[in-house]
């Protein structure tokens, strides 16, 4: 039973129940659920975190997910964690099932779960688990409480509460329960047709549906139920709200706001800081201008009146900018087109998806070593794949060959202290590349400065930097392949080094 609980800190739970029965009561029975980070178990709750950190974009995760176990109680229960390098990730009755790892933010194949049983052997066994949501870095969390009455299990949590049959049949008999306070109150597996509803000295008519077989009521005290016989459940049209919710998606992910996006006239509007971070703006606030800026490239936002300046130019964005919850909220197409960026309004799914400009690889002008020119052993190559393909700014190029210790070397147009390499790597579904980086003064006597490994997680093409124990100035530059932990195959597409 999923609860909409209206609450901005815990915003929904679930509740799930289940009776199962064996003929043989030393079946052991155990109820699962998984989740992507190793889950902490205190007790009868467990903990399900997700962290992920994207080192590409700004996505970012910060979820969490509380269990509250019922049933088993907490004298009956066992909590196990399963997973992990050495235990095995798909342990099940003592074989690993585990499978090819791809290693990407997305992968849901190695991951860990929680496994719950009964210590007490029996033929028929009760679960009952609350779940509820919430953000990871508080510490919010509501108390969920047990019900039960002779013929039903139960819960409560904030205003709702939550019955369902021990029998796993529906119920005809007249019923009781009660209800510790005034509780949004939904009782499954009764019988279809009209019940009466008697608490709080007033009894009212309460329909179930014979799909359904669930009445809904609000009540508190003692409660009871008794029912009339067969009569049909009045459907009713229900008028959808018009502040229907906006979805977002920018690059293909979707996106969590500090604050939700929304139509306003007839426009997308959407926190300034989500654009910031994802184009990668430089801000400067002056109040009541707020100035954009990258590569050269300026927006003007003024939060008094719907102008939007570009260089010379000036137009009309239709909606003055606000403020939402202390966010400053423009029009997202206006603002992300200025700097490249495309959006699409897909109204069927309420959805705006925002397309980010080609990422542009070649060297920067400033802060980077000048390269005259680059050469490479004498191996053979994967066609086309040659070495200049590693400082031609191309992304979509690459050097590739095969072979431990291949190399690649690139001479600067002078003798130039650098303090980083930055490396723009060929991602194939969790490749980790091992390299070298070897420097020189004459091109013949090389030194090693360090050895180490790509980031074979990154879902995307991006730069990954790596930064020397101190600056070092230098001719040459080398970088040793030596494959990677699926094969001894080598590729990246750019390779640049940064001045001190």
């Amino acid at each position: 039973m999923f609860f909409n609980l209206e609450d901005k800190e815990v915003p929904a739970a679930l509740l799930v129940f289940d009776k199962v029965t064996s003929s043989n009561k030393t079946f052991k029975k155990t109820w699962l659920l998984h989740g992507i980070e190793k889950p902490e178990v205190n007790g009868v709750q467990t903990v399900f975190r997700r962290t992920y950190q994207s080192p590409v974009t700004p996505s970012r995760y910060n979820g969490k997910m509380i269990v509250d176990t019922m049933l088993p109680d907490k004298n009956d229960a066992n909590i196990e964690v399963i997973g992990g390098e050495e235990e095995g990730w798909s342990l099940v009755n003592g074989v690993d099932y585990t499978g090819y790892k791809a290693a990407t933010h997305v992968d849901e194949g190695n991951t860990y779960r929680m496994e719950l049983s009964p210590k007490t052997e029996r033929e028929t066994d009760y679960f009952l688990n609350v779940i509820q949501v919430s953000d990871n870095d508080k510490e919010y969390y509501i108390k969920p409480v047990m019900l039960e009455t002779n013929l039903f299990y139960g819960a409560m949590i904030k205003d709702r509460a939550v019955f369902f049959s021990k029998s796993g049949k529906r119920v005809t008999a007249d019923f009781s329960i009660n209800l510790p306070q005034k509780l949004k109150t939904t009782v499954c597996d009764v019988e279809a047709g009209e019940w009466q509803v008697t608490a709080d000295g007033e009894t009212k008519s309460v329909v179930a549906s014979k799909d359904g077989g669930v009445l809904s009521f609000e009540a508190s005290g003692a409660v009871s139920l008794r029912y009339v016989g067969e009569k049909e459940k009045e459907v009713k049209a229900v008028e959808l709200s018009r502040d229907l919710s906006v979805n977002l998606k920018i690059a293909g992910q979707y996106v969590c706001c500090p604050v939700s996006p929304e139509l306003k006239y007839g426009r997308f509007m959407i926190p300034v800081s989500t654009l910031k971070a994802w184009f990668g703006l430089n801000e400067t606030d002056e109040g009541d201008r707020i100035t954009l800026e990258k590569d050269g490239v300026t927006a003007v936002i003024t939060t008094y009146d719907s102008t939007l300046t570009v260089g010379d130019n000036v137009w009309d964005t239709a909606v003055t900018p606000y403020y939402k919850d202390a966010e400053l909220m423009v029009a997202a197409r206006d603002v992300a087109e200025v700097f490249g960026g495309r959006v699409r309004w897909y109204p069927m799914f309420m959805l705006a998806s925002i397309e980010l400009p080609e990422p542009d690889y070649s060297i920067p002008k400033e802060g980077y070593a000048v390269m005259a020119s680059i050469t490479a052993d004498d191996g053979s190559v994967d066609g086309g794949n040659v070495c200049d393909n590693a400082i031609d700014g191309d992304g979509d190029s690459i050097w590739a060959a095969k072979g431990v210790g291949r190399y690649i070397t690139v001479e600067f147009d002078k003798p130039t202290s650098i303090n980083r390499v930055d490396i723009l790597f060929n991602p194939n579904g969790g490749r980790t590349a091992k390299f070298d980086i070897l420097v020189s003064d004459d091109g013949e006597e090389f030194t090693k400065l360090f050895s180490d490994v790509s980031d074979g997680s990154l879902e995307d093409v991006a730069w990954e930097y790596y930064d020397l124990d101190k600056p070092v100035k230098t001719k040459y530059v080398r970088y040793v392949a030596n494959g990677s932990n699926i094969s001894d195959w080598n590729a990246i597409k750019e390779i640049r080094f940064r001045k001190n």
